[in-house]
């Protein structure tokens, strides 16, 4: 069996929903040197958990997809967005 290594954290940008967490194995530079090693989403406070394998040292954990409502633009409705 294969040891994994809990990463939790919290990606935020006001209220957002349906966001994708990669992390990656990166190189010397802090670039992604592959696919990802571990894929998640994270809840609509922001959080996220994730098992990475034992091996992982420095990951880049990257956001994508979902949706936030800026602070200052309540609108839900994108057609009457700023």
């Amino acid at each position: 069996m294969m040891r994994k290594r809990p990463v939790s954290g919290a990606a935020t940008k006001g209220p957002i929903r349906g966001v994708r967490v990669d992390s990656y194995d990166i190189d010397g530079f802090g670039f992604a040197t592959g696919n990802a090693i571990a894929t998640t989403k994270k809840d609509d406070s922001g959080n996220f958990a994730v098992s990475l394998p034992a091996s992982a040292e420095a990951v880049l954990v990257e956001t994508s997809d979902g949706s936030f409502i800026t602070e200052p633009d309540q609108e839900t409705d994108p057609v009457k967005k700023r």
